[in-house]
């Protein structure tokens, strides 16, 4: 290795190895030293640029940041201010120039004016705009106009910094505009076209403005003459007003269609002419709220769009029934049970139902219950129980009366008591069969007292009548026993029970002076 480095080899690799040191920290110190940002333009109004306008070929992206905060600098000032910029632990000052080379924005107009009118130089701007103070001149002398004479201005509008723009307008001496524009629907008046509608109002004919006011969208010339002078005005009938819409929510039933009609509550537009469009297509797929928009559209164009709400819901309310009344039927008969019975449903309107009549045995009187069911198109399922009453006969209230008078004996006191005992008080008559009614139900008044006690004793082979007072406000027995004839009375009572068995005499002190025709019935000793 010695010999290596003593060698002229040896020292000539040495040499190299220490220029190329020193050559690379001479690098090194001048890449350290060249600039990495430069100083940028822009115009007044524009936004910063990005970071990116203000790097040399030097820096290196990934590395810079900008250390001036962005709200420190002002886009609205025209000028030069210092922007601070690093790459690495280097910072460097950086100017920005903003400066506005922009001329204004500006829209003429002409002018209608009377002679002697004073015509300043803001008469001629229509609109205009600049980011900074604007000012308006004449570019040549004006001096106005004589007569019905045309007058061309020469305009120039400046900004503080020097743009400008230039341009010209007319000024028309007339007693009326050139032009009008007139929205449908509205009245053209003089006052409208004329200048000054006081002093000039007899240059125009009202026929012919009436004339414009009766007509569709158009264009029509209103022609005007003062001596040997003649102005016209053109007047632009347009249609720029949107219909008016009012439109409403609407629910539907999941599968079920809708209409635009059916977000639609009223429409109307000067022209006659509107269509109305869904711009929203509903999705009548799934429940849910959703939210749609409705146009309407005259011939013109003019449009008006307002949102209503569609709410699609799944059908879960099953049908209901309705006339399923007690049905009292006779004994033997064949009922109609769906006579006056019907089943709606709120979406699918009246659907078919069915019934099972199966426990009803019309033979025999009773209580039973016929079972209605329905189904709507959603499989919703309805059913209902009705009441259905097989009327007795008077072959049952004899089987009725057989089968209790089987139990009880032939003593007529001991009949009397088990129809005290079991039939309460009630003011009910009993209708067409009290006997059946008393036995059944176990209530009702004096009447049905006396028509079932009487019934019992007439199984039993006992004689008996049923009496009354003379004003029917009370009914009881006769009884015939051992050849005698005696008051019987089952009507649960402390006062008609003061006596079992009762001579007339006895009867007439329980009755609180009321009596009964002696000569009708027998006399009771």
């Amino acid at each position: 290795m010695k010999r290596f480095f003593g060698s002229i080899f040896g020292k000539l690799f040495i040499w190299l190895l220490i220029s190329g040191l020193v050559g690379l920290g001479v690098y090194e110190y001048w890449y350290y030293e060249q600039p990495k940002f430069h100083d940028v333009t822009m115009e007044l109004g524009e936004d910063l640029p990005d970071i990116s306008a203000f790097l040399t070929e030097h820096a290196k992206p990934d590395r810079v940041n900008m250390v001036t905060a962005k709200e420190a600098i002002d886009l609205g000032l025209v000028g030069t201010q210092d922007i601070v910029f690093a790459q690495g632990r280097k910072e460097e000052t950086v100017k920005l120039t903003i400066e506005d080379t922009t001329a204004p924005k500006v829209v003429f107009k002409d002018v209608y004016a009377i002679t002697g009118d004073e015509i300043l130089p803001e008469n001629f701007i229509e609109s205009m705009e600049d980011l900074s103070p604007i000012t308006v001149e004449f570019s040549e002398p004006f001096s106005g106009g004589e007569g019905y004479s045309n007058v061309v201005a020469h305009l120039t509008v400046k900004d503080s910094y020097g743009n400008e723009t230039r341009g010209e307008a007319n000024v028309y001496y007339v007693w009326m505009y050139k032009k009008y524009t007139l929205e449908l629907g509205t009245m053209l008046t003089k006052e409208d076209i004329l200048i000054d509608p006081l002093k000039d109002a007899d240059l125009v004919d009202q026929l012919k403005l009436d004339e414009i006011n009766a007509s569709p969208v158009g264009t029509y010339t209103i022609v005007s003459t003062d001596g040997d002078q003649t102005c016209e005005c053109v007047v632009t009938v347009e249609d720029t007003t949107p219909p008016e819409l009012e439109v409403k929510n609407a629910k539907i039933y999941v599968g079920d269609t809708i209409a635009k009609r059916d977000f639609v509550v009223s429409v109307k537009d000067i022209s006659g002419e509107v269509e109305t469009n869904l711009l929203t297509t509903p999705d009548n797929s799934k429940a849910g709220k959703q939210k749609i928009q409705v146009e309407a559209k005259d011939r013109y164009g003019n449009a008006t769009v307002k949102e209503a709400t569609l709410e699609v819901i799944t059908d879960t309310v099953a049908p209901k029934f309705s006339g399923l009344g007690e049905l009292k039927v006779e004994k033997h008969s064949s009922p109609n049970y769906s006579s006056g019975v019907t089943c709606k449903d709120d979406r699918d309107g009246q659907v078919e139902f069915t019934f099972d009549p199966s426990k009803v045995d019309t033979s025999k009187a009773g209580t039973y219950y016929v079972i209605y069911t329905a189904q709507d198109k959603a499989g919703n399922k309805a059913s209902s129980k009705r009441k259905v009453t097989v009327n007795h006969d008077k072959e049952d209230t004899d089987a009725l009366v057989k089968q209790i008078a089987s139990g009880l004996s032939k003593d007529p006191e001991k009949i009397r008591d088990y129809v005290r005992t079991n039939v309460k008080y009630n003011t009910n008559y009993g209708g067409s069969d009290p006997i059946w009614y008393g036995f059944k139900n176990k209530y009702g008044n004096c009447y049905v007292h006396a028509k079932c006690f009487k019934a019992l004793l007439d199984e039993k082979g006992i004689s008996c009548q049923i009496i009354h007072t003379t004003d029917k406000t009370h009914y009881w027995l006769i009884v015939k026993i051992n050849g005698q004839w005696k008051h019987m009375d089952a009507t649960p009572s402390r006062l008609h029970g003061k006596y079992s068995i009762m001579n007339d005499e006895q009867r007439l002190s329980t009755l609180s002076g009321r009596d009964w025709d002696h000569d009708k019935w027998p006399a009771c000793n």
